[in-house]
């Protein structure tokens, strides 16, 4: 790359950058507004309710967006992840970050033993593969009633230990807000990390970058041709 054109792509991402922090401490200041601004009950559960819809979408996003792989079984991974974790708190007493860790490890083990047999599946072949095993899943938690109490759910699940530092409770997660705050948390966190992905080395051999980047390498040549 020549020095014209250096000088010219440092400023470039520098800008993309800054806009990039810029975009980050908006969301962070209409997360920390939202539970202010609609402070009943029903609203505050509706706002968690979307910060779980918004972690799943940012997974569904990389999975069809960037890696480009029609997978339809995303919401099974997600129903796992959930019951196992519930089943562990509610039954056997299990401390909720060790069974949130846990749900987390069986949704991953879970998505290992799909990849067995369809690591070989692209395009619709694997859509029907992904969705026969959600259909699979969600049929077992609605009609395996003693375990999972089938379309009724489960009931009482304990919040998570309020985060103490020196003594002083710093958010007692039974409040709605202090709860959506850690879910949106971790739905920031994801979007971060995965954005961090995406624009990394490894991202850049992710199927659907290196069309993009094969299509705006190819574009000054077809101007030079065509004009």
């Amino acid at each position: 790359m020549s020095d014209p054109a250096l000088a010219q792509h440092v400023p470039g991402q520098r800008a993309a950058l800054r806009s990039r922090w810029v975009g980050y401490l908006l969301a962070v200041a209409v997360i920390a507004i939202l539970p202010l601004v609609f402070n009943d009950t029903y609203w505050r559960t509706n706002l968690t309710v979307c910060a779980i819809n918004v972690l799943l979408a940012i997974g569904l996003d990389f999975i069809l967006g960037y890696a480009g792989q029609l997978n339809l079984g995303h919401s099974a991974f997600y129903g796992l992840g959930a019951y196992v974790s519930t089943l562990l708190i509610v039954k056997l007493g299990v401390p909720f970050w060790i069974a949130f860790i846990a749900g987390v490890a069986f949704a991953g083990i879970a998505g290992i033993f799909l990849s067995l047999f369809a690591v070989r599946l692209r395009g619709h072949y694997l859509a029907i593969a992904s969705l026969g095993f959600a259909v699979i899943v969600h049929q077992i938690l609605l009609n395996w009633i003693s375990l999972t109490q089938g379309p009724l759910g489960i009931y009482g699940i304990a919040p998570p230990p309020p985060l103490v530092i020196d003594g002083i409770v710093v958010a007692d997660f039974r409040n709605l807000a202090a709860f959506f705050y850690l879910v949106a948390g971790f739905a920031f966190l994801s979007y971060i990390l995965l954005s961090q992905l995406v624009l990394s080395a490894s991202g850049q051999r992710l199927p659907v970058r290196q069309v993009v980047s094969t299509r705006v390498s190819s574009a000054p040549s077809c101007r030079t041709h065509f004009s």
